[in-house]
């Protein structure tokens, strides 16, 4: 079950065709690259890592692990996960046997000239705009970024064709820094930056997944950023780096012709997930099944949320079994902005705190509170068993940050209005507060994504609340109100 769990990962290293690709960077160029080129192959090192574990091919995965020890201490990395894993891995003969035999046929395929199945880096690398030719649909091929140069006022991103204002999206993280983060369909050439933008913290580029270029202006305070599209060339200024206007008269006259990057808060697709189902009732108490609350939960949610103009997909809307890998995957194929999981936890059996009460938000993250690792055990079940403890680790150690801090926020706004509405109308509401764990079916969505645990099913006052038709109308305009509120902030 894991091969499929993890499927979405496998998609982040397509766009180098395949794993060689990222073996011949790492093996060629590591050693004379940039620290940030350094660390963006270090991380499609890990995208193959994970791909060794969905495919079970320690082969493959005693390949890589070699590769992110001896990157990681050039990075000067904690590598110490990675050499037990591998020390592990090298504890059984089968797989030394193995390693053994394929070395002996790559040497025999180069001593007989036989040639071995790699990628043309150098066709990707080209940075000359391709002559096209009538038979080719450019509509249909990714836009490839060949080059991008500072002048004195921007920087000026230069495509093999025209890109369109559709193909760009953007929002902001606030943190302890202010990052203005733009998504841009294409892929990025072999290129490296070789300058800085003064006045600016930070300013990085790489490939997100098979077809989106992440472009990332950070600063320790707001900055204005603005940009244009002016053929092949998408350009960008910010106050802190171009005089974007000048005064002539009394009047301001932008020299630029930028246009403000902003975002309305126009109406988003959210897929909303109902936990378990079919022949996997979830949790159980007194004959109720968490699979029937979280579904009728979920069914007015998403009525709620289309009269307020969204679209809206479920996972399910009957009784019936889904595979994780199949619940964020729904997201992923349809672009959705938001995906949402909706639960009910379990006290642990013969435990001492059996009357334990509340409504939880969850985002994905490594955690070492002991109810977080309750509550994702509870939903992981055999998925979580599949993986052994260094790969478990290793996995949660490089989770995509930006992704954990979206969901975060997002967890935050929705619990914070749960508990504004519930509060209204019910008494001794418990606050489960905002927590992190490693929820498997979470780690398929490629956006900010958070699991709703309704309440304790264990738990007698929770568990009549989360079957009431009143509650459930209070709890899903409290989820509504978060989800909103969410967007308005950070989109």
């Amino acid at each position: 079950m894991l091969k499929r769990v993890f499927t979405f990962i496998f998609l982040l290293i397509s766009f180098v065709c395949a794993q060689n690709a990222v073996f011949n960077e790492f093996d060629g160029n590591f050693s004379i690259y940039s620290q940030n080129e350094k660390e963006r192959v270090y991380d499609n090192l890990k995208y193959v890592y994970i791909k060794s574990i969905m495919d079970t091919d320690d082969i493959l995965r005693y390949e890589v692990l070699n590769r992110l020890i001896s990157g990681g201490k050039k990075l000067n990395y904690d590598v110490s996960v990675y050499e037990k894993e591998l020390d592990e891995l090298l504890k059984n003969q089968n797989i030394v046997d193995a390693i053994q035999k394929k070395s002996d046929k790559l040497s025999n395929n180069f001593a007989n000239n036989t040639p071995i199945n790699t990628v043309d880096t150098a066709s990707v690398a080209q940075t000359a705009k391709p002559q096209q030719t009538k038979e080719q649909n450019t509509s249909s091929m990714p836009f490839k970024l060949l080059q991008v140069k500072k002048t004195n006022d921007n920087v000026i991103f230069v495509f093999d064709r025209e890109l369109e204002k559709k193909e760009i999206k953007f929002f902001t993280l606030k943190e302890k820094s202010v990052r203005y983060i733009y998504d841009i369909k294409g892929i990025k050439t072999n290129f490296a930056i070789d300058f800085k933008i003064e006045g600016v913290k930070d300013f990085r580029i790489s490939q997100f997944d098979k077809e989106k270029i992440r472009v990332v202006f950070e600063h320790e305070k707001e900055i204005d950023i603005t940009y244009e599209l002016k053929g092949t060339e998408l350009i960008f200024a910010a106050k802190e780096f171009s005089p974007v206007s000048a005064k002539k008269g009394d009047e301001t006259v932008n020299t630029t012709n930028t246009l403000p990057v902003k975002i309305a808060l126009t109406k988003k697709t959210i897929v909303i997930d109902a936990g378990h189902g079919g022949k996997d009732g979830g949790a159980v108490s007194n004959k109720k099944l968490e699979k029937d609350a979280v579904l009728q939960i979920a069914l007015l949610l998403g009525a709620e949320l289309e009269k307020r103009g969204h679209k809206v997909f479920y996972t399910r809307s009957k009784d019936v079994y889904l595979k994780l890998q199949d619940r964020t995957k729904t997201a992923n194929d349809r672009s959705a902005d938001l995906f949402i999981s909706i639960h009910a936890n379990a006290a642990p059996k013969n435990s001492k705190n059996g009357n334990w009460q509340g409504i939880e938000t969850f985002f994905l993250s490594p955690s070492d509170s002991a109810r977080s690792k309750n509550a994702a055990e509870l939903e992981n079940q055999s998925d979580i068993e599949e993986m052994n403890l260094y790969s478990r680790q290793t996995f949660l150690n490089f989770l995509n940050r930006e992704k954990i801090i979206a969901s975060h926020k997002l967890a935050i706004d929705i619990q914070q209005h749960i508990l504004t509405e519930v509060k209204k109308s019910y008494t001794k509401v418990v606050d489960g507060g905002v927590r992190e764990a490693p929820f498997w079916v979470l780690t398929g969505a490629q956006m900010p994504a958070v699991l709703l645990e309704v309440g304790y099913i264990t738990n007698k006052t929770d568990r009549e609340r989360m079957f009431d038709k009143k509650f459930q109308q209070t709890l899903i305009k409290g989820i509504s109100n978060g989800i909103e509120s969410y967007f308005a902030k950070n989109m």
